[in-house]
């Protein structure tokens, strides 16, 4: 009786997630970015209209130039270390830590002994995370 109540419990969960029936996993889009030292690359996770998701490493030394995104961003480490430098502040992130940034927020990322991490985008956008896209058209470089 246990595992008919059980079947009929997981049917209605996954009937209530129809959001993720155009989710698209992602398996061979990854990118290099441009980084002013270093390498930088991600590889895709998951990509909908709503969101964006990728794991994202830096090389040891890495710098990247300063940009913002038009969309919300998210980065959540969970290995090694990450500085970014804000109008608002300097933050420097270990395993476990995450910001976000608003649209259109400058930010700064450079690693000393390199990091990964995952990086959300709230709403997806066309370039990113893609590799049908210029290398760093997802940076509005702003130096």
């Amino acid at each position: 009786m246990t595992e008919v109540n059980n079947l009929v419990k997981m049917k209605e969960l996954a009937e209530a997630f129809v959001l993720f029936s155009d989710m698209s996993f992602l398996e061979n889009d990854s990118v290099n970015y441009t980084a002013l030292e270093g390498e930088c690359y991600g590889k895709a996770l998951i990509k909908i209209k709503e969101v964006a998701v990728q794991m994202a490493i830096m090389n040891k030394g890495c710098i990247l130039p300063v940009h913002n995104h038009a969309e919300i961003e998210i980065l959540m480490l969970f290995e090694g270390d990450l500085t970014i430098e804000m109008k608002r502040g300097t933050v420097v992130l270990g395993v476990g830590d995450m910001i976000r940034f608003e649209p259109n927020e400058e930010h700064y990322p450079y690693t000393i002994n390199g990091c990964k991490m995952i990086a959300i985008t709230i709403p997806a956008s066309d370039y990113y995370p893609s590799t049908q896209r210029n290398n760093n058209e997802c940076f509005i470089n702003l130096k």
